[in-house]
């Protein structure tokens, strides 16, 4: 028998909310937006989080990307800020070590998806006195089962990790330093855990789980789509079958 929680998330993009990455913005290979700059078709620019492609060429526009459809496309957030979207298919990487700092109000429950790294170690500090209230190292490279695998398997990280039931305090910042050779965090997740009552063993009818089509498909001069840009991803497309209380309790905590 097992519960089905789910957990709200916070806008971890809001402003104020991510107090420090080590990650800049713009990063290596990232271009900023300048006002009244000149863009030729097709140029790529970083503006508040995200990346926007010019239609066209122009100049002389002062317009944010962000309030000029009609010139800029917006795509994938930045290196700094994919970690924090809603998709585990764009990820944010380093080299070494990242780490993070978050002031999200409220919450129990953090999630990372799509993780590459060998370990994470999470801390809670009251961000006014710096006062230390918890910390935690998890060490996400997973053992050897084995004399065959010690001795010549090889050792992958553990994809996603999970913290929950942090007590609600105020002043909180929470800490994220991942380390390892090669990072890759594809979503961080900060909310709070809502727990329901119905319970079930096993599938029952009507329970689906589908990876979710992240991709772009394009049509050439004949009529025939190909599938461009990403071309897999973690999401997935989750449906139960519970109660109508249930659901209505479900319903009214998303919306």
């Amino acid at each position: 028998m097992s519960n089905f929680s789910l957990t709200l998330p916070i806008d971890l993009t809001a402003a104020g909310v991510l107090t420090y990455s080590s990650v800049s913005d713009p990063d290596a290979g990232e271009t900023p937006w300048v006002s009244g700059g000149t863009y030729a078709k097709g140029d790529v620019r970083t503006y508040s989080g995200y990346k926007y492609t010019a239609y066209g060429a122009f100049a002389g526009r002062t317009v944010t990307p962000d309030n000029d459809p009609v010139n800029w496309n917006k795509g994938a957030p930045t290196n700094r800020m994919a970690m924090f979207d809603s998709s585990a298919t764009t990820a944010t990487t380093a080299t070494g070590s990242l780490t993070v700092r978050i002031r999200p109000g409220n919450f129990d429950s953090v999630h990372f998806y799509g993780l590459q790294a060998a370990g994470v170690t999470m801390t809670l500090r009251n961000y006014s006195t710096n006062a230390v209230y918890w910390t935690k190292i998890f060490d996400m490279i997973r053992p050897a089962l084995s004399l065959w695998d010690y001795f010549f398997g090889s050792y992958p990280s553990y994809k996603n990790q999970l913290q929950y039931s942090f007590v609600p305090s105020v002043n909180i910042e929470l800490e994220v330093v991942f380390t390892g050779s090669q990072i890759s965090v594809g979503n961080m997740v900060v909310g709070n855990r809502i727990d329901f009552a119905q319970t079930w063993g096993g599938a029952q009818f009507g329970a689906t789980i589908t990876p979710r089509d992240n991709r772009v498909y394009v049509a050439d001069d004949f009529g025939n789509s190909r599938p461009v840009g990403l071309l897999k991803g973690v999401d997935l497309d989750v449906r139960v079958m519970m109660s109508n209380n249930d659901a209505a309790q479900a319903f009214d905590a998303i919306f």
